[in-house]
């Protein structure tokens, strides 16, 4: 299986039985050619090779008897793959006086990774120089300085943290309620553990209180040192935060969570890049370490654009997004271009940050401008349909107004004339003989009225004529009577007069009862008025 290393393309020789010296031989290589190899497999290792001239080596050169070159330094290699402590001293003490290591390391770390596999806890913390009495290792404040002063005699070279750092004293409380309340006392019992027992590496039950958690029930380890010895190694071994792998750290999110959140596809935190520290290239069992740019929105864009030099602060602060390289882009990230991977690059920093919110400022002017167009077009649509639509509506109320006039005209000057038939008896033709206000038939109003109503009782009943004949003889008498030059205030003077006679013949037709009251129980027919009364009211 072919493998990619950092000697240029890939590899297909098999190398696993091959060492150092069997590219000794002088019959077969030239000292220089020798040397060549060697610091090519070295700088292949991590080791800082920049003060070695290689002149015109070529790495994927070969010799007479067709070995490469690059075959021979892959051979090297494995005697720095079998003695990662050896080999990560070598990559510390190769880098220059007051320069970091990290780079080198995190190369040998990588290509161990993807050669052999993961590497173990020892060597990993060993590469990087973490001990007990300095968890942080090469990552420790000063410990470039210490080492460079070592090497002029200066010191021991030596970094030695408080190992009781970040440790609790007297009773430590960790049991919390529903609200995430620390809980002191239940059920009359303390809810505390001595930070003795707490931090002493056992259970709750093996300190007789399996209804608390100690230091090791939570995070695995015995104390905060030890957790900080190997947090980098849990980073390393789990990347992703799963709960179901070793190093899963609690504190953080979880995969899982991450999954669900716009964190999908980051590292842990401990591994993320920030604006002032640049993770790319540390080593996981997934692969390095890759920092992206972040791909901000419009909105993110305009808030930042507003608030000034805040906003650029915060820009440069939430800027960059870190995932593995080679597997799932961050949804979070903006994907680097064609001549980014090109160059090996997978950011552009805050130059190509800002180059994209200018972008999208240009397009949203450019949406803008064309929402204005749009909405001009739009607009003048709306106004001539208005426009259209008002003439429209002026036409048909003139057409409307002409005809009522019309038939108004029509309506009043049949009031006033004989011939043809007046309207108003054209009305009465048309209308039904049968239907009133109380249903159908002439009015009965000896019926019982509805419960609660305060109106007297009475009958008017029809006379013996039938319907039918009783409205011809009606609308004939009506015809005779009307004067159509008579005014209508005549006309109305007539009527209230009738009306009073009515009432006072009804009045005279009720019999008196005690106190005042009286009782309605009969009415006045039309067969009680005489023939002509109607009428008389309305000619004379």
């Amino acid at each position: 299986m072919s493998r990619q290393d950092n000697l240029g393309g890939f590899s297909t020789v098999d190398t696993s039985g091959m060492t150092a010296a069997d590219y000794a031989d002088d019959e077969n290589y030239s000292q220089d050619l020798q040397q060549d190899i060697a610091a090519s497999a070295a700088q292949a290792a991590g080791i800082n090779m920049d003060s070695y001239d290689f002149g015109d080596f070529d790495p994927g050169g070969s010799d007479s008897f067709g070995l490469t070159n690059k075959a021979a330094a892959t051979g090297i290699l494995n005697s720095y793959f079998n003695d990662p402590t050896k080999t990560g001293m070598a990559i510390r003490q190769s880098f220059p006086n007051f320069r970091s290591p990290r780079s080198g390391l995190n190369q040998f770390a990588n290509l161990y990774t993807s050669r052999r596999g993961p590497m173990s806890r020892s060597d990993f913390n060993s590469i990087y120089d973490r001990t007990a009495l300095n968890p942080g290792g090469i990552n420790t404040l000063g410990y470039d300085l210490a080492k460079t002063l070592q090497r002029y005699g200066i010191g021991s070279g030596q970094i030695i943290n408080n190992p009781n750092a970040g440790r609790l004293t007297g009773t430590v409380y960790g049991k919390k309620n529903a609200r995430g309340e620390t809980v002191l006392m239940s059920g009359g019992k303390s809810m505390g553990i001595d930070a003795d027992k707490y931090y002493g590496g056992g259970s709750g039950s093996d300190i007789g209180r399996p209804d608390l958690e100690t230091y090791q029930d939570k995070y695995g380890y015995a104390d905060p040192n030890q957790r900080a010895f190997n947090r980098a190694y849990d980073s390393y071994i789990n990347p992703r935060n799963n709960p179901d792998r070793v190093g899963y750290n609690r504190d953080v999110p979880s995969e899982y969570e991450m999954q669900r959140s716009a964190e999908r596809g980051q590292v842990r935190p401990g591994l993320r890049s920030t604006a002032f520290t640049d993770r790319s290239g540390t080593p996981t069992v997934l692969g390095p370490v890759a920092t992206y740019d972040r791909d901000f929105s419009g909105m993110d864009n305009t808030a930042m654009f507003v608030t000034g030099g805040i906003g650029t602060l915060a820009r440069a602060m939430l800027n960059p997004v870190s995932g593995i390289s080679g597997q799932e882009l961050p949804s979070a990230a903006l994907a680097p271009t064609e001549e980014m991977l090109a160059r090996g690059e997978t950011s552009g920093g805050m130059m190509r940050s800002f180059g994209e919110a200018i972008g999208q400022g240009v397009d949203s002017l450019g949406n803008i401008g064309q929402g204005f167009v749009n909405a001009g077009t739009n607009l003048g649509d709306a106004l001539t349909n208005a426009g259209v639509n008002t003439v429209d509506a002026l036409t048909n109320a003139g057409v409307n107004t002409v005809d009522a006039l019309t038939n108004a005209g029509v309506n009043i000057a049949d009031l006033f004339r004989s011939d043809p038939v007046p309207q108003v008896v054209r009305q009465l033709d048309d209308a039904p003989l049968d239907e009133n206000m109380y249903g159908s038939g002439m009015f009965d109003l000896t019926a019982p009225l509805p419960q609660g109503a305060a109106v007297p009782r009475s009958s008017i009943t029809r006379d013996s004529l039938s319907r039918a004949d009783y409205f011809d003889n009606f609308r004939d008498r009506l015809e005779q009577s009307i004067d159509p030059n008579r005014s209508m205030e005549d006309a109305n003077r007539a009527s209230g007069r009738m009306l009073n006679e009515l009432e006072q013949r009804q009045l005279n037709s009720i019999d008196g009862l005690g106190g005042g009251q009286r009782a309605i129980d009969a009415g006045t027919t039309f067969n009680q008025l005489p023939p002509n009364d109607v009428f008389n009211y309305f000619t004379r």
